[in-house]
């Protein structure tokens, strides 16, 4: 019985710390994270934003401008829909994509956007959530 006591794990003492928080926001690891996304997010937007105002203005019609700025976005829905295909099974390698479209489609026709992006929040959440659920309880 002593062993067992022995070999019990220490419970440890969580206490909030304000002192530990601002010391993991000054890691490397977290600034370089917070670097990545923010240049992520600089181009995905620099790209959907600016992209049919620069082509515009290399003297395009309005109608030529939409075709030519959709490439990189089709681009991104076949990768997506390869690359899905490489790690999921093939026929739920469709289904992200397909929830893509529907949900564009959906949030023009009725014009709500923020419910739209509410329940894709939603999905996303669940997803990850039994995502970690697989990889931390097996």
């Amino acid at each position: 019985m002593g062993r067992l006591e022995r070999d019990r794990p220490v419970t440890p003492v969580d206490v909030f710390s304000t002192k530990e928080i601002l010391r993991s926001l000054a890691s490397p690891h977290v600034m370089m994270i917070f670097i990545i996304f923010f240049l992520i997010g600089t181009m995905l937007f620099g790209l959907a934003l600016y992209l049919p105002s620069i082509v515009h203005q290399l003297g395009f019609s309005p109608t030529k401008t939409q075709l030519l700025s959709v490439g990189p976005f089709a681009a991104g829905f076949f990768g997506q829909c390869f690359f899905e295909g490489r790690y999921i099974s093939n026929a739920c390698s469709l289904l992200v994509p397909l929830v893509t479209i529907f949900s564009a489609y959906w949030s023009d026709y009725y014009q709500s956007r923020g419910i739209t992006a509410a329940i894709i929040t939603l999905l996303a959440v669940a997803g990850y959530s039994l995502f970690l659920g697989k990889v931390f309880c097996v």
